[in-house]
């Protein structure tokens, strides 16, 4: 696990770096959880700057010397990431060793773990690990520094992704309890299979949600979904975690879709059954 992420804190490329993902799924999963161990789901509300890199930190709140940090490419965003003592950066020092934590979710433009100017930033409030006793899992959203429009207002993130054509909101339910520890992929890729234009990750136990599809969620900012071709959308309830399709997986595709015809949100409900239905 430690020395996997280590790899993972390179610049790999974004095909190595989820072949390593995979990796460290499958380890984490022979593993079991660590406690105290803080899981962080974590989406961006527009396109992440090409070349920026993902820094998940936690630290003594206000500021210090981190426990522990994970850094990814932003390319991979959506991500799940652990924090837990095979992520700590000092052995002598490891995360179930710490008093009150906070996590920091940071997007950085230059490449740097120190906050810079233009970088997008997530704070957590105090946490108190010692008081675990199972996996404490968070939500970060990031979204980029507010930006003033041409009559001097504010324009949020979240007016930005309202405007994202084209889109595909995917509903999604199960048609039988999800297994547990299950993991859910939406992606958006070439009909038949290729490099995904746009994935979304979440939690099989979250489900019944709804997942939506653009430029915010793609995996190569120089390929963005807006660009794509015919695509095809799979929905794919892992029991490994791993993106790739395995024999016990739960599958829904969708019809090839011509997306540079749309003019509003395309709206798919996809419902998943497990193989033996």
């Amino acid at each position: 696990m430690t020395y996997l992420n280590r790899a993972l804190m390179n610049d790999l490329g974004d095909a190595r770096s989820l072949a390593l993902l995979s990796g460290l799924a499958q380890a984490r999963s022979q593993l079991g959880d660590l406690i105290p161990s803080v899981e962080v789901e974590i989406s961006a509300a527009d396109t992440a700057p090409a070349g920026s890199t993902l820094f998940v930190i936690a630290r003594p709140p206000g500021g210090g010397m981190p426990y522990a940090v994970v850094r990814r490419p932003a390319a991979l965003l959506p991500v799940s990431v652990t924090l837990d003592d095979t992520v700590s950066m000092n052995p002598a020092l490891q995360l179930s060793q710490a008093g009150p934590v906070e996590v920091v979710v940071r997007l950085s433009r230059n490449g740097a773990a120190t906050a810079g100017p233009g970088d997008w930033e997530w704070r957590s409030q105090a946490l108190e690990l010692a008081e675990l006793n199972a996996p404490l899992k968070l939500a970060a959203l990031l979204e980029p520094p507010p930006s003033r429009t041409a009559n001097g207002g504010v324009e949020t993130a979240q007016d930005k992704q309202e405007s994202l054509l084209p889109s595909v909101q995917v509903d999604i339910s199960a048609a039988e309890p999800v297994p547990s520890g299950s993991t859910l992929f939406v992606i958006a890729r070439p009909p038949g299979g290729g490099m995904p234009y746009a994935v979304v990750r979440r939690e099989g136990e979250q489900l019944p949600l709804s997942v939506m599809l653009d430029d915010s969620v793609s995996m190569n900012p120089a390929v963005r979904l807006s660009q794509a071709g015919p695509v095809e959308v799979v929905v794919r309830l892992s029991r490994t975690g791993a993106t790739a399709a395995g024999p016990d997986d739960w599958e829904w595709r969708s019809a090839t879709l011509a997306l540079a015809d749309l003019q509003a949100p395309l709206k798919l409900s996809a419902r998943l059954v497990p193989p033996s239905l």
